[in-house]
């Protein structure tokens, strides 16, 4: 009995392998009708038979050959190992872009609209502004120590006043009194104070003067003159500076000064003798008239010399020609 089955399946398969270029999936149809068949009936003692006929098939079966392939086989990739590396783009530096300056509109200034002063108004600001520059006058002229007195009659009045508080007309009647009846030792002990008062005033003077610069006093003679314009009721005498040099003579005034000093016009008045001095002057020799501007030339150099070390600066008249010549150019 097996060996009429293999020998029939032997059949089965060349019949399936002649028929050659049919299609592999009823060849393997075949095969699996055949093994089932083969193990319905096949004892444990046929696996070699069964063995031969999978050789045969596999033998007798025709393997196409393999085409030539174009293209190159792809080897499968390896796996990576190493982590890939990640390259860091370059980032490029954002160039600042200048800062374009805000224009600031100029604030239009609206000019100030000036007001309308009634006479009231302007009386009362005329007056603010007499008031404020007499009182900058009165500053920069400086305020001199109060002197002692210096009279026998106004020591004893200061030294009676100090001792009495009654009204002014019951004083200046009492003083009057008082003082007409006073001893001669009482009037010659209030002369000696009064003399010693002048010292004293003197020296205050000085030491008043001395704590000022020239220049100062300068200026404050200068508030002087204007004062007794704005202010002829109050006393502003200017102050006597002895450091500052005296102003320089003209031919004029040394010829005058020479004249007197010859006698010639002691009892001759003063405007008739000034008549006749002017035509005398005039009829000079230029030889006469050439002494006197060379002594007037230098009590001129001797002044500006002087100012300058005073006051550290030139005179008024040397500014004032070197002005008159630098804009004439």
């Amino acid at each position: 009995m097996s060996i009429m089955l293999s020998i029939f399946g032997r059949g089965t398969v060349q019949r399936i392998v002649v028929r050659g270029p049919q299609s592999t999936n009823r060849a393997l149809q075949g095969v699996r009708q055949f093994k089932h068949v083969n193990f319905q009936n096949s004892t444990p003692s046929q696996p070699q038979s069964i063995f031969s006929l999978k050789r045969k098939y596999s033998t007798a079966t025709r393997v196409p050959k393999p085409t030539a392939k174009t293209s190159t086989a792809t080897k499968p990739k390896a796996k990576e190992t190493k982590k890939k590396s990640t390259k860091k783009v370059a980032t490029k530096k954002r160039v600042k872009k200048p800062i374009k300056k805000k224009v600031l509109k100029k604030a239009v200034v609206k000019k100030p609209v000036k007001k309308v002063l009634n006479d009231k108004q302007k009386a009362a600001a005329a007056k603010r502004k007499a008031y404020l520059e007499l009182k900058a006058l009165k500053a920069t002229a400086l305020q001199l120590p109060k002197p002692k007195a210096t009279t026998v009659w106004s020591v004893f009045v200061t030294k009676s006043l100090r001792d009495k508080d009654q009204g002014n007309r019951r004083i200046s009647k009492d003083l009057g009194d008082k003082y007409r009846s006073l001893s001669q030792s009482d009037l010659e002990s209030y002369e000696k104070i009064a003399l010693q008062n002048k010292v004293e005033n003197k020296a205050a003077y000085e030491k008043f003067v001395a704590s000022h610069d020239p220049d100062e006093i300068r200026l404050a003679n200068n508030a002087r003159h204007a004062l007794k314009t704005l202010a002829p009721r109050s006393s502003w005498p200017l102050i006597r500076d002895p450091r500052r040099p005296k102003r320089p003579v003209t031919s004029w005034m040394l010829f005058v000064t020479d004249r007197y000093a010859s006698g010639d016009y002691k009892d001759v008045a003063f405007l008739e003798a000034t008549s006749h001095l002017k035509k005398e002057f005039v009829a000079l020799k230029p030889s006469e008239r050439q002494a006197y501007d060379d002594r007037a030339a230098a009590a001129k150099a001797q002044y500006i010399k002087e100012y300058r070390e005073t006051f550290k600066r030139d005179p008024l008249f040397l500014t004032k020609a070197a002005a008159t010549t630098g804009s004439s150019l």
